[in-house]
Order: structure tokens, then sequence, then C-alpha cells
């Protein structure tokens, strides 16, 4: 019997990313149906990975300024090598840099170190295949799994409100004038992160309800059941593309790339800040699944 080893973020961390990890697995048990054992498992476990023969490493912003990229890079290094796997896949990888920043020499090298040890490397926005393929690391770009975690828990459309608008702080914060504006539009408010709730409070009106989880079934179906959604999470984002929901993202952040590479839109005072990118649509998960077959053919 063969091995799968899937290597999810943190625990309690952002609930993007804790939706990226249910598409993920959701994605892989499609992609490697029949005798083929799953393990999951968090990147902060610390003990030592048991040898497989596909490892997969999915659902993170790797492409990440400083530290970050150091230590993230000394990961995948470490359970490369832990595992010994004959098939390495990076599965939604995406960037998280300022709109207005590049990434240093010493990020690149990191990025090049880490990325060329793998067969594969699906990238969830654009900026993050354009850095990865200036590195030489075999990067392609397609959506983030986030797009297929409605499908895994089954959850469906059902329009009974207006506007929602998700909240949550990031590496930048959109300036409160342009934020109670856009709380003003909506029918609720939901705070998906602990550390923006007080902001929340003070910059939303009295006739606009307020709502806090992290859960991911609670963060879904509060998608399903709006006609719009404005999200400063960009996993979310991808989750109302994947739900049909007219979406429109908020970030200063290139991980909004991800959902504006296919097909939501920016919120107009976005639009200055943002380079240029490429649109397409998002794929059903079974031509998804056809299309990484056919690259892993090559490897």
């Amino acid at each position: 019997m063969s091995k799968v080893i899937l290597c999810v973020c943190a625990r309690n961390t952002y609930p993007g990313d804790t939706l990226s990890d249910i598409g993920a697995q959701y994605l892989l048990r499609q992609l490697f149906p029949g005798d083929y054992q799953f393990q999951i498992r968090s990147m902060d476990d610390s003990r030592n990975a048991p040898p497989c023969d596909v490892l997969v490493v999915c659902g993170m912003s790797w492409t990440r300024p400083g530290l970050a990229a150091t230590r993230q890079g000394e990961l995948l290094a470490r359970l490369v090598k832990e595992t010994s796997p004959k098939l390495k896949i990076a599965l939604g990888i995406g960037s998280y840099y300022l709109l207005s920043d590049v990434p240093s020499e010493r990020d690149l090298k990191q990025l090049r170190d880490a990325f060329k040890l793998f067969d594969l490397v699906v990238c969830r926005d654009q900026f993050c295949q354009d850095v990865l393929h200036s590195v030489g690391a075999p990067a392609v770009l397609a959506q983030c799994p986030s797009v297929f975690a409605p499908q895994a828990m089954r959850i469906r459309r059902r329009c009974t409100s207006d506007t929602l608008v998700i909240f949550q702080n990031g590496m930048s914060r959109p300036d409160d004038v342009v934020v109670r504006k856009l709380f003003a539009q909506a029918s609720r408010v939901l705070c998906i992160t602990r550390d923006c709730i007080s902001r929340a409070k003070e910059l939303c009106s009295p006739q606009v309800q307020l709502c806090t989880s992290n859960d991911p079934r609670y963060i879904m179906n509060m998608i399903a059941s709006h006609r719009r959604l404005i999200s400063f999470s960009p996993q979310a984002a991808m989750t109302g593309l994947s739900l049909n929901v007219n979406t429109t993202v908020l970030a200063l952040e290139t991980s909004i790339l991800a959902p504006l590479n296919f097909g939501a839109k920016p919120y107009p005072a976005l639009k200055s800040f943002l380079p240029n990118y490429s649109v397409r649509g998002i794929k059903p998960i079974g031509d998804f699944i056809k299309g990484i077959k056919e690259v892993l053919k090559s490897v």
C-alpha cells in the first residue's frame, strides 16, 4: 500500500488556511483513489516525518519575506529529507508580500533552495508563480484548493441576504474611512480572526449585524446565504467564487491575486495599487485533476 502524507498549515491560525486544508484533502483523495493511506500532518509537528511514496505540502503563503521564508525553506528541506518520497507536490502555494514590495535576494535564494526539490509546484496566485519561475522552480498557476472546500463539506448556495463582508486584519491595514464605507453596504459583517473584532465594533453602524466565527462550516454557510461577498480573506473569496456568489476582494497583499486571477473583482479604491494580472475561469474538480495528471506524466 502506498502512503500519501499531506502536510497542512498549523492549526488554529487563519481560517482561510483551514479552508485550503479542507479543499486540498478532498482534492487529494480524488487524485489518489484506491490503495493509498493518507496521513494528515501539521506543519508545526516537531516529530520526524515517516518515509512515504508521495509527499504533498499545501495551503500556505510559502512565498513570504525575510525570516518567515528562511524558516519555511528549512522546514521543506527537512520534510523531503525525512520522508524520501518518490513524488513531491506543492499544492495551493501562495505569496504574502505587500503589493508594493519585491522579494530580496535572500528570499529568492530560500525559495530556489526549497522548491527545486519538488516535482510540481501549483501556485494559487500569479505573483507567486512569477517569483518561482524567476528562480527556476516548476511552477504552474491554478486555483486555490479552498475552491473545493464547499464541495467537500456539501455546502449549497441559498441566497437569503444581500451583502456579507468578511473581515480580517492583514499585514496592512486599509484606511478606516474605506472600511467604514464597506461596512455600511453590508447586511452582515463576519470577523474571522480575534484580532479584528474590536476594530470592527468601532467601525460598524448599529444597523449592521456583526458576527464572529473561525469555524469553516459556519463561514461557508454564511457565504452561501448571501448574494454578494466583500472579502478581506483571499481564501474566503475563492469559496465565494466556487459558490457563484458575486465576489469583491480587498487587501493590500499579493495574496489578493489568488481570487483576482480567477474572477473576483477588486474593490475600486484598490485598482491603482494592483499589478497587471491575468484572469481565468475556475475549473471543475475533474478538469483540475486531469491537468495535474498531465503535468505529472512528464515527471
